[in-house]
């Protein structure tokens, strides 16, 4: 009977994912298609890596959830064992959570108290059956939940991966009693990680990814699809062989083989296992993280690094018509690899011996069945026939191990161990001859070791330089010496030096060489004879070497040869004059170390060959001066069975190149510093930044002049001179002077312009509030908070303050003043924000000053000025702004400064903390006009044409205000040199909090007297829609009536009616338009008055 049917299950969740400043929400299917169905007595596993959808599928089983799509049809009474905790009290005991919980499950009265005594029987927590539950370990938890779960006698039972806490004797006791639900017939469904336990409970198993079901059936082959998938997906590949028979799988380290969808490999299959000489640690090629560098129908390649680095290993995997090819390669690690196969594999063949494999005995420990020794083939028979035999062929003679794994994992494992690269060949065969097999594999093996011998020994009586090579015949007492492989000599010896002369004869060149051998140093001496006197561009002496050097040294630096041979390329190297370079010693082959002469016009050349020669090349370059017929030099090699000496050597140039890097460093930012008090300036150069430091805190983010490529010159002792080119725009160059005196730093600056044009100076500095806490104006004061920042930045809340100075207070309470323009006031501090940086978690004060300057053509033009001072009182002067306007007449004033319009009418102030601005929001920031720097153009009585500037975005305002009668008109273009994308353009008028009521579109309303701390569109928006020619209007009790009218009404105009924060306090009423990227936006609208 079917007791669980599910059918066609789709699940999906909103998850909202924040991108910069963007916020998305996306639907992200969690269960995909998943049907399946269980019949009573079923124990159903469900396995599959985190985020597969395995917990959403229990909890649509269990009724928590609704599938989107899809029906689940469940008979009986179901029980789930989900989260820790779910659906107990923590305030009461466990005694009070049983008896609640079994009066929900329907359990009558009279069955409580027995039902409560067999579950407190099986959770085993004594005293605590009486303790508040808050008091419980994660163990007593699960016990307790558990016996709740299956002593209500449920139909069904889920279980949600709880099991694997607690101790074992607690999950031994669970299994069981699952096992004992199993025989009386129970359906269960668990989810868990723990493929032991999965394949202990579950008859059948079906395995998630990413939502969807990607196998159901056995639990081993489930299993073994899962270990498959499990981990990074740049780590997976597969192969396939025999016509798709086999199926060859790397993941992450482990290599899966199948043949026809049954799986010949088990547990963790074939892996290596790597460790140091002389170190217990042994590290598994699966705790490596691994990625595919290449991959084909019939290879891959992947490359794993453990450790940051510390160790890295090369997999090459193979297919050819016969069987499966497997090398490693790391490089300084003893390596062993383990090959586990299924149990169905139940005896071993070796070359001279053969057994059968025993019962399993111990639970995880692995038992060694034979040791064969010296030899590179053992074979896998099966019980059956309907699996292949298991050919296993290292390519070089050792010792072989043949194991059981514990029953844990229950698989027979064949082991070698290798102190160089592994190369394995597994080969899969229906039948097979042992006598061919072995023979050949033994007569083979036997001429390879007698070949290997050979060379070693040829390689041990040889010695190379360049193109010469010697050779000690030991038997023969004879040197042999050869010229690019001709023999030169017939006999020579020689105690302790030989002398060589090559002739180019076509050249009119001969060399004659001198070698001296001392202890275990070879002292080289080249001469050069240029008989026929023509011109020698360059002189080479070195030595090529052999591809198993992998490491190279020069001077302070060491590095590795690259692994391929390609074409012959030099090496980069660090200093090609060091007086030291050389190979370090790899297994069975000593460090050598190249003295350099350092005479005139040498350097040094490391080289890699081609793929054809397959060597490194060590070379001395020597450079002959014009004229010169002869030349010559000397060197010495070196010759060391370690590195110890090629060690120092490197440490003691690095120890040098620090301090010498040191004392420079120290040089330059003495060039670039100046100091006055305990105030001190850094120009950073590279990163276009000037940085501010009091008593070696750095005050600053950023500051100043960013743009341009930068010069530094020093006049004098106290005096810096950034010059500043700008190769790409209409300015030629800008000039900043720093000065410093007693009392601070002052800074001038000068520009010169490729044509006339008007700008707008901007100087922008960036505060750190970790060392700068407060502010302060001529009348207010405050400190830098980031509760108000909406996105990144926010503005410091600045009533009506017109200082052109700032001062700062650090958290030693110390005084630092910035002052702008001492003698005029064309220049203007403009702004106080607070911004908070996404890369750094600080928050940062940032100040803004702009100026208006008129340049002509190659003409030097003075920029603003300003100073940053120390200590005193820290007064701030005030000066009151000379761009303020006021226009009025018999009843109407309108007062305009820094982009700002305040209204009186009949003698009453209309306005609130603002009146007449503009507001314009980009990247979810709002800017507004108060915040501008203004400039008066033409002016009358009752009429004034202004330009707005915005310290923070490339854009610029024109109004034109007048006054006629009882109304104002006011006209705006706000100019958007860069077509830039505005997300809202606003025009606002700010009212006094006397206005009390308001109409608009028919409709009317009051307003609150509360002020959010921060604004807040709900719930102090009253109004939101498209106006109509009436406008809107608001009315106070002891103020006129006045209407707010856009008269030029276009089609995406909306009004806004709502209150302003806490701060402003003020009534906002506005025409907005949405989403403008124009390079001009027009607003023409009124403020009409009424008896």
């Amino acid at each position: 009977m079917k007791v669980i049917k599910a059918d066609n299950l789709w699940e999906s969740y909103r998850i909202k994912f924040i991108e910069g400043r963007k916020i998305i929400w996306e639907d992200v299917w969690a269960l995909q298609g998943v049907s399946f169905d269980v019949s009573q007595g079923d124990v159903l596993g469900v396995i599959g890596q985190n985020g597969a959808g395995k917990t959403t599928l229990l909890r649509i089983l269990s009724g928590m959830l609704e599938p989107d799509r899809g029906n689940v049809d469940i008979k009986g009474k179901v029980s789930s064992l989900m989260e820790l905790g779910a659906g107990f009290n923590p305030e009461l005991t466990g005694r009070e959570n049983i008896i609640i919980n079994a009066k929900l499950y329907g359990i009558s009265t009279q069955d409580i108290d027995e039902r409560v005594k067999e579950i407190i029987d099986f959770a085993r927590i004594g005293r605590f059956i009486d303790a508040p539950l808050k008091y419980y370990s994660q163990g007593m938890y699960v016990r307790l939940g558990f016996g709740m779960a299956v002593f209500v006698e449920p139909d069904v039972l889920l279980i949600d991966d709880i099991l694997s806490v607690g101790d074992k004797g607690s999950q031994e006791r669970c299994i069981d009693k699952i096992l004992s639900l199993k025989d009386d017939k129970k359906t269960i469904v668990v989810v868990s990680h723990d493929m032991d336990m999965v394949k202990k409970l579950c008859n059948r198993v079906i395995l998630l990814e990413k939502g969807s079901k990607v196998y159901e059936g056995s639990p081993d082959k489930a299993i073994f699809r899962y270990v498959q998938i499990y981990g990074d997906a740049g780590g997976r590949a597969e192969l396939f062989l025999d016509s798709n028979k086999i199926r060859v799988v790397f993941s992450n380290g482990r290599i899966f083989v199948s043949y026809n969808d049954d799986p010949l490999t088990k547990g963790s299959s074939i892996f290596c296992v790597f460790s140091y000489p002389g170190k217990d640690t042994e590290i598994n090629s699966f705790m490596f993280s691994w990625k595919i560098e290449e991959v084909s129908s019939s290879y891959i390649l992947a490359r794993g690094v453990y450790a940051k680095k510390k160790l890295e290993a090369l997999f090459k995997v193979s297919t050819d018509s016969g069987g499966l090819n497997l090398e490693v390669y790391s490089e300084g690690a003893v390596k062993r690899i383990n090959l586990l196969f299924d149990a169905r594999y139940n005896s071993w063949i070796g070359l001279d011996e053969e057994g059968v494999f025993p019962e399993f005995s111990h639970k995880f420990e692995w038992d060694v069945i034979k040791e064969l020794k010296e030899q590179k083939i053992v074979v896998l028979r099966p019980e059956s026939s309907c699996l292949p035999f298991v050919v296993l062929e290292n390519d070089v003679s050792q010792n072989i191990y043949v194991s059981n794994t514990g029953y844990e994992e229950e698989a027979r494992a064949v082991s070698s161990v290798a102190f160089e690269n592994i190369k394995t060949r597994i080969s899969f065969l229906k039948e097979f001859n042992k006598v061919k097999l072995f023979l050949d594999s033994k007569k083979e093996d036997e001429e390879r070791k007698r070949r290997s011998l050979w060379q070693r020994i040829v390689s041990s009586r040889t010695l190379t330089s360049g193109s010469l090579r010697l050779y000690l015949d030991v038997e023969n007492k004879k040197i042999s010496l050869f010229y690019q492989d001709k023999e030169l000599t017939k006999s020579f010896g020689f105690k302790d030096n030989l002398l060589v002369k090559l002739s180019f004869k076509e050249l009119g060149v001969y060399c004659l060489y001198k070698f001296t051998l001392s202890g275990n140093t070879v002292l080289f001496k080249a001469s050069f004879f240029n008989v026929k006197g023509i011109s020698l561009e360059r002189l080479k002496f070195g030595i090529f070497v052999s591809s198993d050097y992998k490491e190279f040294f020069a001077g302070r630096q060491r590095s590795k040869f690259p692994q391929e041979f390609t074409f012959w390329q030099d090496i980069p190297l660090d200093d090609n004059s060091a007086g030291r370079f050389g190979l370090l010693a790899e297994a069975g082959i000593p460090a050598l170390i190249f003295n350099n002469p350092r005479i005139e016009n040498t350097f040094l050349l490391i080289q890699n060959s081609d793929k054809n020669s397959s060597l490194r090349a060590l070379q001395i370059n020597f450079l002959p001066k014009a004229g010169i017929k002869d030349a010559g030099l000397s060197a010495s090699l070196e010759v060391f069975k370690d590195n110890n000496k090629i060690l120092s050597y490197i440490k003691q140039q690095q120890e040098a190149l620090a301090r010498e890097q040191e004392r420079i460093r120290k040089r330059l930012i003495e060039s670039r510093t100046l100091t006055s008090g305990s105030l001190r300036l850094y120009l950073d150069v590279e990163n276009k930044k000037i940085s501010l430091f009091y008593q070696d805190k750095e005050l600053t983010k950023s500051f100043g002049f960013f743009d341009g490529d930068w010069r530094l010159e020093r006049p004098a002792g106290n005096i810096i001179v950034i010059k500043i080119d700008f190769p790409s725009s209409f300015l030629s160059a800008q000039e900043v002077t720093i000065k410093s005196g007693k009392d601070g730093f002052y800074f001038q600056s000068l520009f010169i312009s490729k044509e006339k044009i008007e700008i707008i100076q901007r100087f922008v500095a960036e505060f750190d509030t970790r060392q700068i806490s407060q502010w302060f104006l001529s009348e207010e004061k405050g400190r830098f908070s980031s509760d108000y920042i909406n996105e990144s930045i926010a503005p410091v809340r600045i009533s009506r303050d017109y200082s052109s100075n700032v001062g700062f207070i650090n958290h030693e309470g110390k005084k630092i003043v910035l002052e702008v323009d001492k003698e005029a006031s064309s220049a203007s501090l403009v702004s106080l924000y607070c911004r908070r940086n996404r890369n750094v978690e600080v928050n940062v004060g940032e100040i803004s000053i702009i100026k208006p300057l008129l340049l002509d053509s190659n003409k030097l033009i003075k920029g603003t000025e300003f100073s940053i001072k120390e200590g005193g009182e820290g007064r701030i002067i005030k000066k009151h702004p000379g761009d303020t306007v006021v226009l009025q007449n018999k009843d109407l004033l309108v007062n305009v400064s820094r982009g700002v319009g305040f209204i009186r009418c009949k003698g009453k102030t209309i306005t609130g903390k603002v009146g007449l601005y503009s507001s314009i929001r980009k990247d979810n920031v709002w800017y507004d006009s108060h915040r501008s720097y203004q400039v008066i153009k033409n002016k009358s009585s009752d009429k004034v044409l202004l330009e707005l500037y915005s310290p923070y975005i490339d854009l610029s305002q024109r109004w034109v205000l007048r006054v006629e009668g009882n109304i104002i008109f006011w006209d705006a273009d706000i100019y958007n040199y860069k077509r830039e994308f505005l997300e809202i353009v606003q025009f606002c008028l700010g009212l006094s909090s006397e206005y009390t009521g308001w109409e608009a579109d028919k409709l009317k309303g009051y307003f609150s007297d509360e002020y959010p701390q921060y604004y807040d569109i709900l719930p102090f928006r009253y109004w939101y829609g498209k106006p109509n020619q009436e406008g809107i209007l608001v009315r106070a009790k002891d103020l006129p009536l006045l209407a707010f009218k856009n008269i030029f009404v276009v089609k995406d105009t909306r009004g806004v009616i709502e209150n302003s924060d806490s701060f402003l306090k003020s009534r906002i009423i506005a025409y907005q338009y949405t989403a403008k990227k124009e390079d001009k936006i027009r607003f023409s609208g009124k403020v009409e008055f009424y008896a």
